[in-house]
């Protein structure tokens, strides 16, 4: 699908588009969907990073899934609020510490121009602590990746994905593999964006 003269998503100008999607069987609307999304172009060199052909400087913080006192549930308000007060204090990212974004809060960087890197988790399968993801990370970390890309893949706000926060992992030659097939998973699922990781050695 082609769109003539089509406003970029950026930082200072979050354009966005809405794709309206209907599904007919003889006549009959079966359903109907929309789907907001914008249009931006990444590149990365050892020259920096760009968004649409600009460098671009991230500058932010990490933001986690719970909202103060409202806790760790999801509300489009709060989430919007939070993200919006970000943007007036000067940031222009924000990394999501340590599972994906929730839909809300990319909704709302989507609409105000919030760079986001959008994390996976912060452990592979070495656990931090009794009874955490880590158990579950062998037989759920491909399943969780590819639910993270379709959720997330139509957000312009979405700029890299963190495949890792404080792993030790790669500091041994298995783990170093665990890393290569982990970021190139994610680039078989989504080519577009590239894969960073916080390591601790």
């Amino acid at each position: 699908m082609e769109i003539p003269d089509a406003e970029l998503w950026d930082e200072e100008h979050p354009y966005l588009y809405e794709c309206r999607t209907t599904l007919v069987r003889d006549g009959r609307v079966l359903d109907e969907e929309k789907t907001r999304f914008g249009i931006r172009k990444l590149s990365w060199s050892p020259e920096g990073f760009f968004v649409n052909g600009k460098s671009v400087l991230l500058q932010g913080g990490c933001i986690h899934s719970d909202n103060g006192l409202l806790g760790a549930r999801s509300y489009a308000k709060a989430e919007y609020r939070r993200i919006r007060r970000l943007k007036e204090a000067g940031f222009n990212a924000v990394r999501s510490a340590h599972n994906p974004l929730c839909r809300a809060a990319l909704e709302a960087c989507d609409a105000l121009g919030m760079y986001v890197m959008d994390e996976a988790w912060d452990m592979w399968d070495k656990a931090k602590s009794p009874g955490d993801y880590a158990g579950d990370f062998p037989e759920h970390h491909d399943r969780d990746l590819v639910s993270m890309v379709r959720k997330d893949y139509n957000h312009p706000s979405v700029i890299l994905y963190s495949i890792g926060n404080e792993v030790t992992e790669p500091a041994k030659p298995k783990g170093v593999e665990l890393a290569r097939r982990l970021t190139e998973r994610l680039h078989e699922l989504d080519a577009s964006r590239p894969v960073t990781a916080g390591i601790n050695l």
